[in-house]
């Protein structure tokens, strides 16, 4: 049968195998022996027996096994079956829930409450396939009796964390405005105190005497309390029912008539209490925990030596209302109020409240962009929030962290949620209910919302184990509230993204009741037809909405229990004490907690601006600076008239979730920022008053006319195409040197390069925000931020002015496409080799994506071209505080201090005046400094340091030989820097022999030539280069060969002292506003110096010994070096330099060195003395410097021509230069 059914394809593992018989048959006998026929057959007859009993039984046992195991597979099928149908029903009850949460999904709201905005970033539905059906958490006791009375307080929020006043009907809110806020958190803490440590009062339980005499009475206990929208408004309803010792009949009675409402009339006694106590109470009043909340003082952790002052910032405690309580908490007198609100189920979604704050109605095509919102909870059990110390410390932490409180839930947890929590199984009576309550108590559910909210939140928390968090982060919440162990951890917080959607959905979601039906009423939809709330519209618009609404029934909508908030605008101004160096760590800081720049704009303010934004008398001098009228010290201001400042203040417009709200703690982190950074340390160290935040920044609410006041749109840029005719303009070829500074035009582009630019602008800017992990900027010195801009997408003249791609390109439409809808953030900046260091710092492209995410300026003309297209030159200002090479050029005339200490008030409005585009369109700009070569240097190695000189582009403008007298010396040393041993070695030095005194000229001639010598100690010059000129010349600190101007201010000194005839070059607009002398008037060239001057000849003969004939020989020659030999016939070669080496190395001594240049009349009587023939060289000596120099040697004046070679020598110095060196003939024209 089994063949036959395997033949047929037929699987029968069920059918039994057929059982083999064991039966034995002997083999029949051949002989019979007669007589035993009978034993045989007896015996046959037993055996016979015996076989058959013996089959029987195997028969049996057979027929029982098979019947088992028929029996087990049949089971076996069976639970099979049961298996298959359990599996047919999970996935069919999975399916179910997929179609659900798909249903769900298509009718989560897709905008704001009133349809004005989009709904919020990263508002999911609160739907879990398997939290959202287990049994929901109880919002009040569930041993609550019916005849207990519970009243409802109501607090209307016009968003998360902002408490407005109830009286009026208006949405003022009932904060100052002015700092962080902490009323509505002060508020919670108050609250949760109230919460009963014993339920027994619920199970009819009463204290005795003793213990009501020992405890504090509360005014009454609060049993429920959670923040929802409901009936399309936004608050925090609070349960609360009388205590143990409440006794009606001490609850006065109002014997006056009062016109009161009737429900008042009406009221119970409790109620009266309670609306009497809220009357005449406030928050200041009910927690006097407060009076031990202090500021913990921040500090830099890095100690800077050279700045004297340390500053500590001690942030201002948040500012707690002063209204009554009965001004913003409104007591409901339906006694079955608190009952319905709390026994209603919430909903499965997220909604968007709309504040009542504006925002811009400009389009920043960002649908499809995420800023890492993210949602995070965690729960607080009652050792923790019935200690408001302890919960206000947490509450705190949360608004310094800039997070929001989109949710917030007292529940009780049922015995069938604790025991799937839990895995124990909890007694069904009152009498455990009770017990669950006391011991474990209701738990406080929270939830955050804000950028990287879970990552920040894990980190303000900590490790889950308290001990270890105790270990490793003391400042954590675990550590400090979490517990003694893991154990009893009393704060929990999930830490993935799955187990926060869980959580949320188990505390906060909606339960599918057994049906699956879901009421989820009318969802919100986008109305296009609706405006933003732009204060533009006028009131009266507003009205004629409310009158069409009246009319219309407001449709159903389960509450909700986790909120967002639209986003809005607001201005932040920040002064100009704040360097502009630190915008990188002010832009990150905001979009770390999720602030998005929407306009930066640089401005000067004035008095009524100020006023107009609301700034504080008491600070506008900051605001202000340097402005007639203004002391910064004493920031006081004329009101009569209006002042403009000397410096910029830089404008911020930041959009974000209820961005008000959080501004002020954003506020606080620039402070905590800028003082870890050292920044405040320099800010305070220039100006006497002690600096707080409202000096340096203050936020301002947008609005349109606000707006207009600062200037219009800040994107906004001058379109060429319309308002100039482009094609009458032709950039001019400009000059650029990547030795001196250049300015490079940088754009960054898309939004997700802009939602976290701030960190690339502080490396760019060498200033990154302070971290645990500290972030490494690639560039050395950073660069001078000169303008920044944000543009919601280019225009189309823009785009084509900057694309790198030209017409015709594959890309070159892509491009376009991508420049003309995606915003841009425009920088120009300023440094050294500005070019160079800028293409090193920008992160590679990637080959993957063609997206081009940073664009700059190749040439100085692509720079010019750039910053036209979307600056104008009011827009652009320079930052005398990031410019390292200031000291050393001409605008630090304008300085009394130093650039890395500056302050505004010493600050001259010359410095801050200079156009940007004009400095771009400038050619070179030829600076002077003074070298001093000390008189070991000029004895062993003046030729090869004339060469140097000269092989570094330095052109010599002024050259003497003098011998320094002690005065001289003094006053080049700083004093103060040395003693008096090591100043006397100096002078010594210094007054052993003449110096040699160059003036310098070329492009950034002072920089250039402290760099090439190097330190003052030749010891480290050597170890830091082998090319630094001390350390190949000099011997010690003292004999260090030479002496440099340290600065452009010093160098100016050093030349009027030096050199106070002038200079032998041609005027420049710097000379001539030092009023240096150019070219020079030498003054020692005396036409007729016979009638003012004497020649003296002393006799030194018997100084003179006379077995030396080279003594008696020694004689003094004056050689003039026309100015064709200060001219470079091949780069980095002067033939003058050449003469002098070859005049040293043939044994003569200099004894004088001038540089002069020749007027016409000196010229003409300088030929004649030397009998010239004519006057044929007088052009040649007016054409440039003439350099004179006195030698001596035996027989100088006879023997000069051998000395330097023959006539006929085409290599040697005479063949060469001969014809360009005036010399004198004989001894009477030496003398003349």
């Amino acid at each position: 049968m089994k063949k036959n059914m395997a033949a047929k394809g037929v699987s029968s593992p069920a059918l039994p195998d057929k059982p083999k018989l064991k039966r034995t048959v002997k083999p029949p006998q051949r002989v019979i022996p007669m007589n035993h026929r009978s034993k045989q057959n007896s015996e046959l007859d037993s055996n016979r027996q015996t076989e058959t009993m013996t089959s029987n039984t195997e028969n049996e046992e057979e027929i029982q096994a098979r019947r088992q195991a028929e029996e087990e597979e049949k089971e076996k099928q069976r639970k099979i079956e049961e298996a298959r149908k359990l599996r047919e029903q999970r996935e069919a009850e999975r399916q179910s829930r997929l179609r659900l949460s798909k249903n769900l999904e298509a009718v989560r709201p897709t905008a704001s409450v009133s349809g004005k905005q989009d709904a919020a970033e990263n508002t999911p539905v609160i739907f879990d396939y398997d939290a959202s059906y287990e049994p929901a958490p109880q919002t009040l006791p569930g041993i609550l009796a019916a005849d207990l009375e519970c009243l409802l307080l109501t607090i209307h929020l016009s968003s998360n964390g902002e408490i407005i006043l109830h009286r009026g009907k208006t949405n003022k809110s009932v904060d100052t405005g002015v700092g962080l806020s902490a009323s509505y958190t002060v508020l919670l803490t108050w609250l949760l105190s109230l919460v009963p440590e014993n339920f027994n009062f619920l199970h009819g339980r009463t204290l005795d005497q003793e213990d009501r005499s020992s405890m504090f009475v509360p005014p009454f206990y609060v049993l429920g309390l959670q923040q929802i929208w409901l009936d399309e408004h936004l608050c925090l309803v609070v349960a609360v029912t009388p205590v143990e010792q409440f006794d009606a009949r001490y609850v006065p009675v109002k014997s006056k008539k009062t016109k009161v409402k009737d429900e008042i009339k009406d009221s119970s006694p409790f109620q009266q209490h309670v609306s009497k106590y809220l009357s005449v109470n406030t928050l200041h009043t009910v927690c006097p925990w407060l009076q031990d909340m202090v500021s913990v003082e921040v500090t830099c952790p890095k100690k800077d030596k050279s700045i004297p002052q340390s500053y500590i910032y001690r942030p201002p405690l948040p500012n707690i209302t002063t209204k009554p309580l009965s001004t913003f908490v409104q007591v409901n007198h339906d006694p079955q109020a608190a009952r319905k609100v709390f026994n209603s189920s919430v909903g499965f979604f997220f909604q968007t409240v709309d504040s009542d704050e504006t925002f811009c109605d400009q389009i920043y095509n960002e649908s499809s962009v995420k800023y890492d919102t993210q949602n995070t909870m965690s729960l607080i059990y009652k050792k923790i929030f019935c200690e408001p110390r302890s919960m206000m410390a947490i509450f705190n932490r949360i608004l310094q962290e800039g997070l929001d409180l989109s949710g917030i839930r007292l529940l009780y947890p049922t015995q069938q949620l604790l025991s799937l929590a839990s895995g124990q199984t909890f007694p069904a009576s009152a009498q455990g209910d009770v017990n669950v309550l006391n011991n474990i108590g209701p738990v406080l559910a929270i939830a955050l919302r804000g950028t990287f909210a879970r990552t920040i939140w894990l980190d303000a928390v900590g490790p889950s184990d308290p001990a270890l968090a105790r270990r490793t982060d003391p400042n954590s919440l675990c550590a400090l509230f979490g517990g003694l162990s893991r154990d009893e951890c009393l704060l929990f917080c999930p830490r993935n993204i799955t187990r926060v959607h869980t959580e949320l959905t188990r505390w906060f979601g909606g339960r599918v009741p057994p049906g699956g039906v879901i009421d989820v009423g009318t969802p919100y939809t986008r109305k296009d037809h609706l405006r933003s709330g732009s204060p533009k519209r006028g009131k009266g618009k507003r009205g004629h909405e409310s009158r069409d609404e009246k009319t219309v029934v407001p449709p159903h909508r389960p509450p909700a229990a986790l909120t967002a908030t639209t986003k809005n605008d607001i201005f932040l101004i920040i002064s100009p004490l704040v360097p502009l160096r630190a915008m990188g760590i002010i832009l990150s800081t905001c979009q770390r907690r999720g602030y998005q720049i929407r306009g930066v704009r640089r401005s000067r303010l004035t008095t009524r601006k100020c006023n107009y934004l609301g700034i504080d008398s008491s600070v506008i001098g900051v605001f202000c600076p340097g402005s007639s009228g203004f002391d910064i010290e004493s920031a006081t201001f004329s009101e009569t008239t209006d002042h403009q400042a000397i410096a910029p203040s830089t404008f911020l417009q930041i959009q974000k979730e209820n961005a008000t709200h959080s501004a002020a703690s954003l506020i606080e982190a620039f402070m905590i920022q800028l003082t870890m950074q050292g920044i405040m340390n320099s800010i305070q160290g220039n100006t006497e008053v002690d600096l707080s935040s409202k000096h340096l920044f203050h936020a301002a609410r947008f609005s349109d006319s606000l707006l207009a006041t600062l200037g219009g749109d800040f994107s906004k840029c001058i379109d060429y195409d319309i308002e100039v005719n482009p094609s009458s303009y032709i950039v001019p070829k400009l000059y650029t040197n990547p030795e001196v500074e250049e300015i490079v035009v940088l754009l960054l582009l898309g939004h997700e390069v802009l939602k976290s630019c701030g960190l690339f602008v502080g490396k760019l800017l060498n200033l990154v925000p302070y971290s645990k992990s500290p972030v490494i900027s690639t560039v050395k010195d950073g660069f001078e931020l000169l303008g920044i801009k944000w543009l919601p997408s280019l225009s189309m003249s823009q785009a084509k002015e900057v694309t790198p791609f030209e017409v015709g390109d594959r890309s070159w439409k892509e491009n376009i496409h991508t420049l003309t809808s995606e915003p841009a953030l425009v920088l120009v900046l300023r440094s050294v080799g500005a070019f160079k260091k800028l293409e090193s710092a920008i992160p590679k492209p990637d080959k993957k994506s063609n997206h081009m995410d940073f664009l700059m300026s190749k040439t100085a003309e692509e720079a010019y071209s750039f910053a036209r297209s979307f600056f104008m030159d009011r827009e652009l200002f320079c930052d005398p505080q990031s410019r390292p090479l200031l000291p050393y050029l001409p605008q630090s005339r304008y300085l009394t201090g130093t650039p890395s200490n500056l302050s505004m008030s010493v600050m001259k409005p010359e410095l801050l005046k200079e156009s940007i585009f004009e400095i771009m369109q400038s050619g070179p700009r030829p600076l002077t400094t003074v070298l001093l070569i000390k008189p070991r240097a000029v004895k062993r190695h003046l030729p090869k340091i004339l060469k140097k000189v000269v092989q570094e582009s330095f052109h010599i403008i002024g050259l003497r030989l003098e011998l320094l007298d002690k005065e001289a010396t003094i006053s080049l040393f700083d004093e103060d820097d040395m003693d008096e041993t090591q100043l006397q070695r100096h002078i010594d030095h210094m007054t052993s022999g003449p110096c040699v005194l160059l003036s310098l000229q070329r492009e950034n001639a002072v920089k250039k030539l402290l760099d090439l010598v190097g330190p003052k100690d030749p010891v480290a010059a050597r170890r830091q280069s082998q090319f630094l000129w001390r350390g190949v010349f000099g011997a010690d600190s003292v004999l260090n060969a030479f002496h440099v101007s340290s600065n452009y201010v010093c160098g100016i000194l050093e030349l009027n002292k030096f050199f106070p005839d002038g200079l032998c070059c041609e005027i420049t607009e710097d000379l001539k506003t030092e009023n240096i002398t150019c070219p020079a008037v030498d003054n020692i060239i005396d036409i007729k110096y016979q009638d003012h001057r004497s020649l003296v000849i002393e006799d030194q003969t018997d100084s003179i010994d006379s077995s030396s004939p080279r003594q008696l020989l020694l004689q003094t020659t004056c050689v003039v070096l026309n100015p064709l030999l200060s001219k470079c016939l091949i780069r980095s070669h002067l033939p003058s330099i050449d003469i002098i080496e070859g005049l040293i190395n043939n044994g003569f001594e200099l004894v004088g060195s001038r540089m002069i240049w020749f007027n016409k009349e000196q010229a003409e009587h300088f030929l004649h003395l030397i009998d010239a023939g004519s006057f044929a060289q007088v052009p040649t000596l007016l054409s440039g410097p003439s350099i004179v120099l006195a030698l001596q040697r035996d027989n100088a004046v006879i023997s000069f021509d051998s000395y330097l070679g023959s006539n006929y020598g085409s290599e040697s110095l005479i063949g060469k230069y001969g014809k360009n060196i005036i010399r004198p003939a004989d001894l009477k024209q030496v003398m003349s």
